[in-house]
């Protein structure tokens, strides 16, 4: 099938309406350029515990996750994780910067930043806050970013994560953070990289902006009604104004990973920065899952749409990918365990929660379910064989396919 050469050259998609181009450029290519790093701790196969509540026995709860067959569990920061020191067990530092997502307590600014935007329209409610391009938003994060490193640091964590489930919004969800002035004039930068003249931007967008300063991009809203105008006037639709934004935020969130990493690198460069509970591709939130790879060392994905394999395919070879296990179909998740290892996981994050749980741990003794027992024998097989799998490398069978973040957002 062909493909328009206006739409092979990005960064825009314009005056195409290009949905044939979603069957030919949705998935993944080569490997990441990156020199792979071998990241201590990662050369055994690691099963990490996540539970939730409270032990029966908070003393005996380490010693009691390490005989279950579990090598780590994460650890919250403002909690002491030199407990695991002692306890000759691993953990990964979890969420360090909550801004980087809308969750828990901060669940009520995007919502109330969607519906206001969602009955009026009006941009200022695409102010995403904090904005990831204002200066006093680094200015205030980033002593905090070091220091929270620094503290773990001798601990020597298996990994660093920014956040659990970040997004520049609600996961993928489709908001069009942000049009702050910060973003808006770091995009306009940006553009000045992608086009060579202002008039070129205006000839690609069908605008006539007269300044650099005056370039505004257009809402989604505005993009789709652009649309029926063109539809209605039978001339051919341009997204151009509206999927440039989508990918500057793009560069944007990734971008911040980047930043952060580099953060953390400074009290600590020997751990993995990355996140966990990575989103699918999407026109919103940021996720872009090339630019993503390029700004991270380890990555725990929600194998939605694929997002698994072209993570693998994109990062260097020794980078960290772990997985999620969930349930209580034993053979399912012995099937999911052999298969991730098998494309590369270096480990398994088991959720625990009183759906499901692998250690009774409100209960005296905090015995070991019948799921417990199960992935205790399951890990075990993994971890036996991982070490000489990790040594192995992949053949290159010359087949790729393409992956497109300008197609997933036509």
């Amino acid at each position: 099938m062909p493909i328009s050469p206006r739409i092979r050259n990005l960064p825009t998609i314009a005056r195409r309406t290009c949905g044939a181009l979603l069957t030919v450029c949705v998935l993944f290519a080569q490997s990441g350029s990156r020199t792979a790093k071998p990241w201590p701790g990662w050369q055994q196969y690691q099963v990490i515990l996540w539970s939730t509540g409270s032990p029966a026995a908070p003393a005996d709860w380490l010693g009691r996750i390490r005989d279950a067959g579990f090598t780590a569990e994460e650890c919250s920061a403002g909690a002491d994780c030199g407990r695991f020191v002692d306890a000759h067990l691993g953990f990964y530092f979890e969420n360090m910067l909550p801004e980087l997502a809308f969750l828990h307590s901060r669940e009520a600014l995007y919502k109330a930043d969607r519906d206001a935007y969602a009955t009026s329209r009006d941009r200022r409610y695409l102010v995403r806050k904090p904005c990831l391009d204002d200066p006093a938003f680094w200015d205030q994060i980033s002593g905090r970013m070091v220091s929270l490193a620094k503290e773990q640091a001798d601990h020597h964590p298996l990994a660093y994560d920014l956040r659990d489930e970040p997004s520049l919004g609600s996961y993928s969800s489709p908001m069009d953070y942000c049009f702050c002035p910060h973003t808006l004039r770091a995009m306009r930068q940006w553009l000045q990289k992608q086009y060579p003249s202002l008039a070129a931007l205006n000839r690609e967008w069908e605008t006539s902006f007269s300044t650099w300063d005056d370039v505004t991009p257009l809402t989604t809203f505005e993009i789709k009604e652009r649309e029926q105008q063109a539809l209605s006037g039978k001339r051919p639709e341009n997204y151009a104004p509206w999927a440039d934004h989508r990918a500057y935020m793009d560069f944007s969130f990734s971008n911040a990973l980047e930043r952060l990493r580099s953060l953390v690198h400074e009290a600590d460069p020997k751990a993995p920065v990355g996140i966990a509970g990575a989103q699918m591709p999407s026109a919103w939130g940021g996720y872009d899952l090339w630019r993503i790879s390029q700004s991270v060392d380890w990555i725990e994905p929600y194998d939605v749409a694929n997002s698994r394999r072209i993570f693998r395919s994109f990062l260097p070879p020794q980078a960290p990918v772990v997985s999620t296990f969930f349930g209580k179909d034993i053979p399912q998740l012995q099937m999911q365990a052999w298969r991730l290892m098998l494309e590369g996981d270096r480990g398994a994050i088991v959720w625990d929660d009183d759906e499901s749980r692998a250690i009774q741990k409100s209960a005296p003794g905090m015995p070991l379910t019948e799921r417990g027992r199960g992935l205790r024998s399951v890990f075990e097989e993994v971890r036996r064989v991982a070490p000489d799998w990790f040594g192995l490398q992949p053949e290159n069978d010359h087949i790729a396919i393409h992956y497109s973040q300008a197609s997933i957002r036509a």
